[in-house]
């Protein structure tokens, strides 16, 4: 007898059926973390780089947090302090640029929050809108599913933990 009974094809098919689905499973939550890596290393890189620009211009750079369109968004602004009091006023701000995180993401703020503005002085100290040296941090988490996580801290440096 040659060839394969119709048992033996459903067993053979429902192997392939399972092994198939433990990879789509593994394939999903390293995508997700990839994306939710890719997000935070571009943040960080984006707040350092607002650092050192206000550090080597006469113009000081921010980074503000909050929702467009209905999701999480982040901008970067030029703020030229007419003033010198370091305090952000709205006819100061120039230049923004909005970013959409991607769709399963979303901001948490320590402390509790609804959004996020901080400046780099021209020394690179984090500052927040009324002019104050910040220490900030915030989360980029992922929505739904197991929770993933990346905090970005803000101080004297930019850093992410994991």
């Amino acid at each position: 007898m040659k060839g394969l009974t119709t048992i033996e094809l459903i067993i053979v098919l429902a192997l392939i059926a399972v092994i198939a689905g433990m990879l789509f499973i593994g394939y999903s939550g390293a995508r997700k973390r990839i994306d939710i890596d890719n997000t935070a290393n571009t943040i960080a890189t984006t707040l350092m780089d607002l650092r050192l620009s206000s550090m080597t211009t006469d113009k000081l750079r921010g980074f503000m947090t909050g929702i467009c369109s209905g999701r999480d968004c982040y901008a970067t602004f030029t703020f030229d302090d007419k003033n010198g009091n370091y305090r952000i006023e709205n006819d100061e701000i120039t230049e923004v640029s909005y970013f959409n995180l991607p769709k399963s993401l979303k901001f948490e703020y320590t402390p509790p929050d609804t959004s996020l503005t901080i400046f780099f002085d021209k020394r690179g100290f984090p500052r927040d809108q009324n002019g104050n040296f910040a220490q900030k941090s915030f989360k980029i988490v992922l929505i739904g599913t197991k929770k993933i996580e990346r905090t970005i801290d803000i101080s004297m440096r930019v850093a992410i933990k994991k």
